[in-house]
């Protein structure tokens, strides 16, 4: 549930920031936020990972 909530907000946050963008304004806030959804996405991974490696650890 939170994280569609942080999904949409930054859905939303890049909506704006990419119409700024367009008169080649906020081009340093789009990159920040582009960092931002990459280290969301690569958080879930690695949660996924761990999630993993934790079930395969307990078949052995």
């Amino acid at each position: 549930m939170r994280c569609s909530g942080v999904k949409r907000l930054l859905a939303r946050h890049l909506q704006r920031v990419y119409k700024r963008n367009y008169d080649g304004k906020g081009a340093m806030e789009s990159f920040v936020v582009y960092l931002l959804f990459v280290f969301l996405l690569l958080a879930r991974l690695a949660g996924y990972v761990i999630s993993f490696i934790l079930a395969f650890k307990e078949q052995l």
